[in-house]
């Protein structure tokens, strides 16, 4: 047989979304059924990530409506923003002497391209990384349904490659990233992160990035999250260095900030 050439490749065909109603032919089950077996138990590890890549999604408007379990970051959000979402938990599955330690594995990997291959050096893949956590510490009160057992918190992916870790725990949180961002704020908080220049208040006779003088004023007042913007992501920490391999990423989120910073 001839070796197949670069025009040769075997592409698959587009993932339609599934409701779940879908029999499978030959047995007598449908994907419902398929669902409720392997997946009801949320608090997997592998199921528990899916989930938290599922929240991410959900907040940021993915544009991919099924996920692609294959891809060298989680999500891409409706803006462009490439994230990676990393999930820990104190309660697992099974029984347990003691509570696990909260721990995000796999933050740098090689790039993958399927005509391509594996790249030659690990790296951090994505913009911006989501922690999830499922906060919950008694087994009795875990409920996998409820979203506000979950704590986000949102790291640059500067961040990531300047800490130089492939694994990190609650003290590089406490670092980078100390307060949870609520779900509703967490599109927020991705795309602030995603910017090389942002600040959350900008002192009285400076310009803004769209040219507009502007005054301080406080978060809480202009409605913005202080925890979103101010300590979740290290691009709104002062004298916080940056790399510049995407110049003018993100232009968009200062305007925006800046619209609501400035007085009427």
């Amino acid at each position: 047989m001839a070796e197949s050439d670069e025009t040769s490749w075997i592409e698959p065909t587009p993932v339609e979304p599934l409701t779940g109603h879908e029999p499978f032919s030959g047995v007598a089950a449908t994907v419902a059924e398929f669902w409720r077996s392997g997946f009801s138990d949320l608090r997997t590890n592998i199921v528990r990530g899916i989930l938290a890549e599922f929240f991410v999604a959900k907040a940021v408007g993915a544009r991919e409506p099924v996920r692609v379990a294959w891809d060298n970051f989680d999500v891409v959000s409706g803006a462009g923003t490439r994230i990676e979402v990393k999930s820990s938990g104190y309660l697992q599955s099974w029984a347990q002497k003691r509570l696990s330690t909260v721990t995000f594995t796999g933050l740098t990997g090689l790039r993958w391209d399927a005509k391509e291959g594996w790249g030659d050096d690990r790296e951090v893949r994505a913009d911006v990384f989501v922690f999830a956590i499922q906060s919950c510490r008694e087994s009795a009160l875990y409920d996998p349904l409820d979203g506000n057992q979950w704590r986000f918190h949102v790291v640059s992916g500067d961040d990531v490659r300047e800490h130089g870790t492939r694994s990190v725990g609650m003290s590089f949180l406490r670092r980078y990233a100390p307060e949870p961002v609520s779900f509703e704020r967490l599109a927020e908080a991705i795309e602030a992160a995603h910017c090389e220049e942002a600040d959350a208040t900008v002192p009285p006779g400076d310009t803004a990035a769209n040219g507009s003088p502007t005054t301080t004023r406080s978060l809480d007042a202009l409605g913005l999250d202080p925890i979103a913007m101010t300590t979740t992501s290290s691009i709104l920490r002062p004298g916080a260095s940056h790399s510049t391999s995407s110049a003018g990423r993100c232009s968009r989120v200062p305007d925006a900030l800046t619209q609501r910073l400035v007085q009427a």
